[in-house]
């Protein structure tokens, strides 16, 4: 058998070894010494250009250099931080600073309210309503719902609310009465009945 090296098209050329029973061939191939195999040759350039194989390469052109450093185990190049801009032209354009609108600004004047409902049972209710009407001005009202745990939070002006559930059918009944204060929150338990 004597190997044949060919090369089939598939999406590139890759090498394809083949080998096929001669008659009077050996088992092995012989492969010539070292020394009696022939460098082989370039063919010459076709161009105009001519350069002195025992030179180096040639140096970059005027104006500038090129280099490139290649980062630890990769062949891609590694790149530095960027090079500073003039500071002048870094500069970015400032927008003015819209103006203030009183319809849009909200009021920090409120304290947090937190509490939790349950059934008769101390089990917590969840998604479960609690109305918030001031007791001062009874257009003022906040509504609140419960989390999975049963627990509510909200923030209410200074002064007296009155709090309120609602029943299976949807209407309020009235809880308590709480007083909220700007320096500290209020919490509490509400049973639901």
């Amino acid at each position: 058998m004597v190997p044949v090296m060919s090369q089939r098209a598939v999406t590139m050329y890759e090498p394809v070894l083949s080998c096929s029973p001669t008659s009077n061939a050996p088992a092995v191939a012989v492969v010539p010494s070292p020394s009696t195999i022939a460098p082989p040759q370039a063919a010459p350039p076709s161009g105009t250009e001519r350069r002195d194989p025992n030179s180096a390469l040639p140096a970059p052109p005027p104006g500038g250099t090129e280099k490139s450093e290649l980062a630890p185990d990769t062949a891609q190049p590694r790149y530095g931080p960027p090079v500073p801009m003039n500071p002048s032209a870094s500069r970015s354009i400032s927008k003015p600073a819209p103006s203030l609108r009183f319809d849009r600004t909200a009021s920090v004047d409120g304290s947090s309210v937190l509490g939790r409902m349950t059934d008769e049972g101390r089990v917590p209710l969840s998604q479960s309503r609690v109305l918030f009407v001031n007791a001062d001005d009874k257009n003022e009202q906040y509504q609140a719902t419960t989390d999975g745990d049963g627990v509510f939070r909200t923030r209410l002006a200074s002064g007296g609310w009155l709090v309120y559930t609602f029943d299976a059918k949807g209407k309020p009944v009235f809880s308590r009465r709480i007083e909220v204060t700007k320096d500290k929150g209020v919490n509490f338990t509400l049973v639901n009945r």
